[in-house]
């Protein structure tokens, strides 16, 4: 999908979702203590709100198994940052390995992948899949 590319995806999704009412934000943060990476480092996350309900969008070309890590602390930095909790997390990739997916769903999150295979619910998360 490339970089210019997600961001297209990206910015399309947002301009969606404001059209039906959903609060749409970029989340910043300069990670000082090295949290994620192990050193210091910007990070962001998409985040969508209604209803007091918040949702972590992570749009990707590629979600790969060294991407299950960082994403789960952008998550937990942002819930100690902000002191708001993330009520669900959907990762939007058309590529997600099957164990990769497996991971995610025990994790809680949900997947909306291109991918031709659809998981089982598990721990009340969905795939989310339309193939």
């Amino acid at each position: 999908m490339g970089l210019m590319n997600e961001e297209a995806y990206r910015k399309g999704v947002e301009a969606l979702l404001r059209d039906e009412g959903f609060d749409v934000e970029r989340w910043e943060y300069y990670d000082e203590d090295g949290y994620i990476y192990g050193y210091p480092s910007k990070v962001n996350l998409d985040v969508v709100v209604r209803d007091g309900k918040v949702l972590v969008l992570d749009i990707t070309a590629h979600f790969r198994r060294s991407d299950l890590q960082p994403l789960r602390r952008r998550v937990e930095l942002f819930e100690r940052a902000t002191g708001r909790k993330v009520d669900r997390v959907i990762v939007v990739s058309p590529f997600v390995d099957d164990e990769v997916r497996r991971i995610l769903v025990e994790m809680g999150y949900e997947v909306a992948s291109g991918s031709p295979r659809v998981m089982k619910e598990k721990r009340g998360s969905k795939v989310l899949n339309r193939s």
